[in-house]
């Protein structure tokens, strides 16, 4: 169900790659009811990133003002480069790029130490998805 399209106040990115408890964090915080709704939000699609992020926005910021996203580092490398087709300022950084549609965000980066196990469980699900 979608929010009623309530102003963030407060902005912010879980930067992560994939099997490292992201998903279930984003639950988490989801679940509180006053953490906004962080998703993977920005997907590659006809619907432009801009469009996409407004839209989540308006759709999952809770009453409070919170508002959070999950960018992985595939899903932030495509909005970069779909952002700055549009940017008027190339000179931008990717970090500034995000920042100026994310209004100014605080980042949290989300990693697991234990960098064999993420490769294997990696491994593991991709595998499951084609088996």
């Amino acid at each position: 169900m979608a929010s009623p399209g309530y102003e963030p106040r407060i902005t912010y990115v879980i930067a992560s790659t994939p099997r490292t408890g992201s998903s279930l964090l984003c639950a988490g915080l989801s679940s509180t009811g006053v953490a906004g709704k962080p998703a993977e939000h920005v997907l590659p699609s006809l619907v432009p990133v801009s469009t996409q992020i407004a839209e989540s926005i308006a759709s999952t910021t809770t009453p409070n003002g919170i508002y959070g996203i999950k960018l992985q580092w595939h899903q932030f490398a495509y909005a970069v480069r779909q952002l700055r087709r549009g940017d008027a300022h190339s000179t931008s950084t990717p970090a500034q790029l995000i920042d100026r549609y994310l209004h100014e965000p605080i980042w949290f980066h989300l990693y697991r130490q234990d960098t064999a196990a993420q490769a294997l469980s990696y491994y593991r699900a991709i595998y499951s998805a084609w088996s």
